[in-house]
């Protein structure tokens, strides 16, 4: 039986997400700079930018697909769940950037820059943070459209806020909620403007999902066509590069689930792998994030930005497929203890 366009599409933007985020880190870990310039390596920046814009989308977008369900409606349990995976998003961002070096140098310097990081805004954090906010929608919301008009209007405030939100000063004692909002404390994914990604993948769920003759590839190729000419306006405008770079990595984005949701149209279902490794994106995200940036343990502290293009490849084979073997080995315990 052939699998709905919209599922298959989204496992495979998650997967195809999940390598580029594999790759990227290990290469910018550990390839030297005597090779980080020339067409190739600009391509390669450049793919590598709609890594984070891929996740966050796909996040929003996977909320709709399964909370705008009828029987989803009919489960009170849904929203305490989810709500709780988000918290542990949150918890889990943060232990990742535990300040160890705060309890095992005397170098006052060092101790602060350890807070300060572990207090700074990453993806994981920022994820759970906009689940939680769309499960507020949800609760004070009374219909899907205007669960959508909110997250449209949320995109808005968090693309045009963006750049007053990065001149905000962090310091002081509301440095770890101010971390959410601007960059300039050490935060990599500030809620503006990088909230706005979740909201229109929410939005973009409702497209997918709305009763139109257009089939799903259209839909998406047309979305993507919008969000380049916004793209281009911004542009046109002298906007922020802040605001046009995010409008055109979003545009890239949809133009992937585009060519993605064209290729799910020709296949009968996902290939079993790569819908466990779409499925446990957050094992491979922990994994890979200890086995590179580790804390004194990591291929960048043990190796560097020491590698030529090969060594840098090697290095990549070996951290994709290490995580990939843990994801798999984690989910069949998972499913084997009824968690999964």
């Amino acid at each position: 039986m052939k699998s709905p366009p919209r599922v298959v599409f989204v496992d495979l933007l998650r997967f195809v997400a999940a390598l580029q985020m594999l790759q990227g880190h290990t290469i910018a870990a550990l390839l030297s700079p005597d090779y980080r310039h020339g067409t190739w390596y600009a391509v390669w920046s450049t793919a590598r930018g709609l890594t984070s814009v891929a996740f966050l989308f796909a996040a929003g977008l996977s909320f709709y697909l399964a909370t705008e369900r009828r029987s989803e409606l009919q489960d009170p349990s849904g929203p305490r769940r989810r709500s709780l995976r988000a918290l542990r998003l949150i918890g889990l961002g943060y232990l990742l950037h535990l300040p160890v070096a705060a309890v095992t140098t005397s170098d006052p310097a060092a101790r602060t820059r350890a807070v300060h990081a572990f207090v700074a805004v990453d993806v994981l954090q920022c994820i759970g943070v906009c689940v939680l906010a769309l499960e507020a929608f949800r609760a004070w919301l009374p219909s899907p459209r205007a669960r959508l008009f909110a997250c449209l209007a949320l995109a808005g405030a968090c693309f045009g806020s963006a750049p007053f939100a990065a001149g905000l000063d962090p310091s002081g004692p509301l440095r770890p909620l101010l971390g959410y909002l601007t960059s300039r404390g050490g935060s990599l994914f500030p809620l503006a403007p990088w909230a706005a990604h979740v909201a229109v993948g929410f939005a973009c769920g409702a497209l997918v999902r709305a009763p139109l003759r257009a089939s799903i590839p259209v839909r998406l190729a047309t979305l993507a066509l919008a969000l380049s000419a916004v793209a281009g306006l911004f542009v046109a405008l002298d906007a922020p590069r802040m605001v046009s770079s995010h409008a055109a990595r979003l545009a890239g984005v949809c133009a992937l689930a585009w060519a993605l949701s064209w290729l799910g149209e020709h296949m009968r279902a996902v290939p079993s792998l790569i819908a466990i490794l779409a499925r446990q994106t957050l094992v491979l995200y922990v994994f890979h994030v200890l086995l590179v940036y580790g804390e004194g343990v990591g291929l960048a502290a043990w190796i560097g930005p020491t590698l030529g293009p090969n060594g840098a490849l090697l290095a990549t084979f070996a951290v994709v497929g290490s995580s990939a073997a843990v994801a798999l080995g984690y989910d069949r315990l998972a499913r084997a203890r009824g968690t999964g």
